[in-house]
């Protein structure tokens, strides 16, 4: 297989060929001619630009009916977590942050901690 001036789209056709075949990755790349160690490296670039493309601040609606809290993202557009002007924000070492506005009760913020754990 010709793999000189491979591109990201043209990757992704033989990404999904793999994981259609049910082989490991040496198998397919023997099967098709394709240098491991390339499969290997165009495979960790795919995924990096999966998860570039995936990061960012979602804000997320909370609302109490029937005595249940449910959590829910209102729209699918990102916005900046300035925009929130949060009175306080407990930050977990692993990264997560979590930002309390005046509309929280203590029922949603207790729920939030208890998902963070």
């Amino acid at each position: 297989m010709k793999q000189k001036n491979l591109t990201l789209d043209a990757f992704k056709k033989i990404y999904a060929e793999w994981q259609a075949s049910d082989t490991t990755i040496r198998e397919f790349c023997r099967t098709i001619c394709f240098d491991e160690d390339k499969f290997y490296f165009w495979k960790k670039k795919l995924l990096d630009s999966r998860n570039a493309s995936s990061a960012g601040f979602i804000p997320v609606s909370m609302s109490q009916r029937n005595g249940k809290i449910s959590i829910s993202s209102p729209s699918a557009a990102r916005t900046s977590p300035q925009d929130c002007s949060p009175l306080c924000e407990i930050v977990y070492q692993n990264g997560v942050v979590i930002r309390i506005n005046r509309e929280m009760t203590l029922d949603m913020l207790r729920s939030l901690i208890l998902l963070c754990q």
